[in-house]
């Protein structure tokens, strides 16, 4: 077991009692480089002190091989989004979101966008649409937020990608 980081967020911004009461603390085993195989838990902590409550949030750790590299897999459901964690190099690499456009046409839109990382990667992007539009298919609501750490940014890597999460979902 390796060092424990552990991160703690909250809303400066708003003063009010409410918002003091939810913070959202993650939880690693070890350090930052090994966090894609030794996820220990993330967790929602309600109140402060004595009254905090923690709550697991549902999640799947899963490591393949596609192409011929290693490939870990996270997938966790909280309350509002789903995010999914895939690398083949121990890192975050890109960070995107993806969300369904609620509106009156009777055919769905999705919206993907890049958080951080390789603005100039329509595969990336396209991976993340796959990956709600089968959140979407399934009946949920939720967003997605999606990190890809990879090597290979080719199609038949991120079918792999997608048909690993589209099989282990937790939507």
């Amino acid at each position: 077991m390796g060092e424990k980081i552990t991160i703690v967020g909250s809303n400066p911004h708003q003063q009010n009692e409410k918002s003091d009461k939810l913070e959202v603390l993650f939880v690693f085993s070890s350090a930052f480089r090994n966090l894609f195989v030794n996820v220990n838990c993330f967790y929602f902590v309600r109140g402060r002190g004595k009254e905090a409550m923690e709550i697991p949030v549902q999640q799947k750790k899963l490591s393949l091989d596609i192409k011929g590299n290693k490939t870990d897999i996270v997938i966790c459901a909280y309350d509002d989004h789903f995010m999914v964690i895939a690398t083949q190099i121990g890192s975050m690499g890109t960070i995107l979101q993806a969300r369904k456009e609620e509106g009156v046409s009777i055919h769905p839109t999705f919206s993907v966008s890049v958080l951080l990382g390789k603005r100039d990667e329509p595969m990336l992007v396209a991976c993340a649409r796959q990956i709600i539009e089968h959140i979407s298919n399934a009946g949920s609501s939720r967003s997605l937020v999606l990190s890809l750490g990879l090597r290979d940014h080719s199609l038949p890597t991120l079918k792999g990608i997608v048909s690993a999460v589209t099989e282990n979902c937790l939507w």
